[in-house]
């Protein structure tokens, strides 16, 4: 943890002091579901990133001046999705979809932050400070990828065409889902 701290903190002094905390606080707490694990469990950690969102909340709230509503924000996006935004080549597309919708939708959401962040989870480890580097260019790659593939959805049309909210939705998942395994197709090609 102090080490990833170390990489955030220097990989970060050129951003605006809101923003930098907003990183380390993302960082100090991310793993905090590991401290969870049953022992019978270790060395391994399955689920501590779901897992460290109560405590993370708990956390948060009992030192209420360490976060606004963004650096929380941000800090449960690091811990759930640290090791999964890692992978996302190996995640079917309507997992992605899922993901567009509950996190990477919104224009606000701070991709940069998020990506050092999580980087720092990797560049953290002795001798890969490198590793972050790359780790954080291929986070906000996968974002920027998925969220072109989601926007090429014609939203309305799909609206136009259904009559249930539900149905919208289950199409409009599809729809993106289709998306973002076509960009893949063609990325391939």
């Amino acid at each position: 943890l102090i080490l990833a701290l170390e990489w955030a903190a220097a990989n970060t002094r050129t951003l605006h002091e809101r923003d930098r905390l907003a990183v380390l606080v993302a960082v100090l707490v991310h793993d905090l579901g590991k401290g969870y694990t049953p022992p019978e469990h270790w060395p391994n950690h399955h689920g501590h990133e779901h897992g460290g969102l109560e405590p993370l909340d708990s956390c948060l709230a009992r030192f209420p001046g360490l976060a606004d509503n963004r650096t929380r924000s941000l800090a449960r996006a690091v811990t759930e999705l640290h090791l999964m935004i890692r992978h996302t080549d190996e995640h079917r597309p309507g997992t992605l979809a899922s993901l567009y919708d509950q996190w990477f939708r919104s224009s606000s959401f701070p991709v940069e932050l998020f990506a050092l962040a999580v980087a720092a989870d990797s560049g953290g480890r002795l001798g890969l400070s490198e590793e972050g580097h790359r780790i954080r260019k291929q986070i906000a790659r996968a974002i920027g990828f998925i969220r072109c593939a989601c926007e090429q959805v014609d939203v309305a049309a799909l609206r136009d065409r259904h009559d249930s909210i539900d149905a919208f939705r289950a199409a409009l998942h599809q729809a993106r889902a289709d998306a973002i395994g076509d960009a893949r197709k063609r990325n391939r090609e």
